[in-house]
């Protein structure tokens, strides 16, 4: 397989697999499950309030209710391109797949991302690495999220778990 169609299936899996879409439990917000405190403490640097995607487009949702199931956190003064970040994202339906099972298909072998099995948090965690992120998800009753460190170096890989392990631990408290 040639390196841009690794690249392109490994960015498909991520986005089929871990899109939001569909409403987690009434009410619920990304955004409540971190502060930005917690998040400023474990990035090392002072981060804005979190922001769902239509906030950072400056756009209205199309459906509040998914818009609700992503957050972001940006580190202050820099564009969000380069700014250290964390973005949480809860997983909800897709077709007839829950969230649960969504999870349990990304467990699955995928050529490009090595998945690492987490003890210790949740009911279940695995982390996903490929050449373009590392993410955290995570398992606990019927609830399903997805968690990312962006902005540090590629040498950064352990750290970056870390810092996921850190704040899915604190997601996980608040389920």
């Amino acid at each position: 397989m040639s390196p841009k169609t690794t690249v392109a299936s490994t960015i498909a899996a991520f986005l089929l697999l871990f899109t939001c879409s569909s409403a987690f439990a009434a009410g619920e917000d990304a955004c409540s499950l971190l502060t930005q405190a917690q998040v400023s403490s474990v990035l090392g640097v002072p981060v804005s309030a979190g922001q769902h995607p239509s906030n950072e487009m400056h756009t209205p949702p199309a459906n509040p209710a998914i818009d609700r199931l992503a957050c972001t956190w940006y580190e202050n003064g820099k564009s969000s391109f380069l700014a250290k970040r964390v973005s949480l994202n809860i997983l909800g339906t897709i077709g007839s797949l829950t969230p649960v099972e969504r999870f349990n298909t990304a467990k699955m072998p995928v050529r490009g991302i090595t998945k690492e099995p987490v003890t210790g948090l949740g009911d279940d965690a695995l982390f996903m690495v490929s050449q373009l992120r590392v993410s955290l998800h995570v398992k606990k009753g019927n609830s399903v999220f997805e968690i990312m460190v962006g902005g540090f170096s590629a040498k950064d890989v352990e750290r970056v778990k870390t810092m996921e392990q850190t704040l899915a631990q604190d997601v996980v408290a608040k389920l």
